[in-house]
């Protein structure tokens, strides 16, 4: 069986096996502490990836650096929800982060403002005192 030999530090699919078991945890266990984030908002894992044979199947190897990620937030743990993804990509696919139309892309704010030059800081305080996400992100002065 696949998962129990991968449950060994140095084995080929180690990372993907400890990253596995954590997507579970966040889903099913209420002792976990990002339960609340997933299992509690209805977040599940696919029937087919309870095997973690099939999950690496599915998702192959993670490259480094990178993390899994469910595209759709509000989607469950399944093949067509799912990637393996950078920090910047994880960094802008929350629930929090705010994306605006731009350029004819939908993209987050805080990158239009970067693309922009406006600094963070700038950006913030705009939000604060009332601006628009888009012209915090666009206008000049």
């Amino acid at each position: 069986m696949l998962s129990h030999r991968q449950s060994k530090k140095g084995s080929e699919f180690y990372s993907e096996y400890q990253r596995w078991k954590a997507m579970k945890r966040r889903c099913f266990y209420k002792s976990d502490k990002h339960f609340k984030d997933y299992g509690q908002r209805g977040i599940t894992v696919c029937e087919r990836w309870m095997k973690f044979e099939n999950f690496i199947q599915d998702m192959g190897k993670c490259p480094h650096g990178y993390s899994l990620d469910r595209i759709d937030n509000d989607g469950d743990y399944s093949p067509d929800n799912c990637r393996w993804a950078s920090k910047i990509q994880q960094a802008t696919n929350k629930r929090n982060v705010v994306m605006i139309e731009y350029n004819s892309q939908i993209l987050p704010a805080s990158i239009v403002a970067k693309l922009n030059g406006i600094k963070r800081s700038t950006f913030s305080m705009r939000i604060k005192y009332g601006w628009s996400y888009l012209d915090a992100a666009t206008r000049r002065k």
